[in-house]
């Protein structure tokens, strides 16, 4: 009885060729560039593709955090699209108050990509703010 691995999954062919695969933060499935003529080979491209997540080396995520906008940036547009509760967009006194609390308690975040704003990073902002009374 095979043990299952923890990480991917590695299938041999009817060719005989060994393919990796495995299941990536973008919840899509992620296949080997290629075959593999061994499965120890086919099994240590999994251990590097794993590697590059948990470092944050993936190249799927470098792709989305410089694509990522910055916080300023998605605040700002999320402000204008934004609706109440029956549906209709806020008023302009609502949305001024909106980019006043965005300028005077948030400027923390505003050159930030959205990528880069962490619970932990919040966390330590709020707990400056409570010490602070800012």
């Amino acid at each position: 009885m095979s043990k299952r691995r923890a990480f991917g999954y590695i299938r041999k062919l009817p060719s005989g060729r060994w393919q990796a695969s495995y299941i990536g933060p973008d919840n899509n499935r992620h296949n080997a560039p290629l075959t593999f003529s061994a499965k120890t080979d086919a099994n240590h491209w999994l251990v590097r593709e794993e590697a590059s997540i948990i470092e944050g080396r993936w190249a799927k995520t470098i792709v989305d955090e410089v694509a990522s906008p910055t916080f300023i940036e998605y605040a700002s547009r999320h402000i204008e699209i934004q609706t109440g509760s029956n549906g209709n967009l806020l008023r302009e006194s609502t949305k001024e108050l909106y980019r006043r609390l965005l300028a005077l308690h948030l400027s923390t975040f505003h050159g930030m990509k959205l990528t880069e704003i962490s619970s932990a990073r919040i966390a330590n902002w709020w707990a400056k703010c409570n010490a602070t009374g800012k």
